[in-house]
């Protein structure tokens, strides 16, 4: 098996130009861009010293400050009190958006067990926006599997402009859908 050598820069381009070739008839200012991925994480099961290691761990995936999102109200449904933290989120723009996506298709998916593909009914209804849930974030390179309390997270991918074309430019990143 020989190594593959890809560079996040590279990786858009590649796809870039096929989607270019595919979409003939298209303006070249509509064609399809991702203008951020949002990275959230679910926090309230856990202890505070959990909290902040998921916090860490977040950071060190998508190199950069998380923003922490705390509960505007107490719900006893939930065992939540006001003002305790929730979530923790990134917002992904840039060269960012390269790399997480370039980890998540070529290195993350291919390590979790019995994977069998992305489900492609996860657009919103307009097809501006994607989303993938992972159950365990220990798939990341970035993050190894020596967590103590696993956890998971929503991955979502937003586009400039809405519509069906939208989903030519994943394929084209080779993002493992479900056949």
């Amino acid at each position: 098996m020989s190594a593959i050598k890809l560079s996040s820069t590279e990786y858009f381009e590649k796809a870039k130009e096929a989607v270019k070739k595919e979409l003939k008839n298209v303006n070249p200012m509509a064609l399809p861009q991702i203008e951020k991925v949002i990275v959230n994480v679910g926090v309230g099961k856990y202890e505070k010293a959990d909290k902040e290691k998921v916090k860490e761990y977040i950071e060190k995936l998508t190199g950069q400050v998380v923003k922490s999102n705390y509960a505007k109200k107490s719900e006893a449904g939930f065992k939540v009190r006001k003002g305790e933290l929730v979530g923790l989120m990134a917002t992904l723009r840039g060269g960012k958006i390269k790399d997480i996506l370039l980890s998540l298709v070529y290195l993350a998916l291919p390590r979790t067990k019995g994977f069998r593909g992305i489900s492609a009914d996860t657009w919103d209804s307009n097809y501006s926006a994607f989303s993938v849930g992972i159950e365990d974030a220990s798939i990341f390179p970035q993050i190894g599997f020596g967590l103590k309390k696993p956890f998971g997270m929503q991955i979502s991918i937003v586009f400039k402009q809405p519509g069906k074309d939208n989903m030519v430019l994943l394929e084209k990143l080779k993002f493992p859908f479900k056949k």
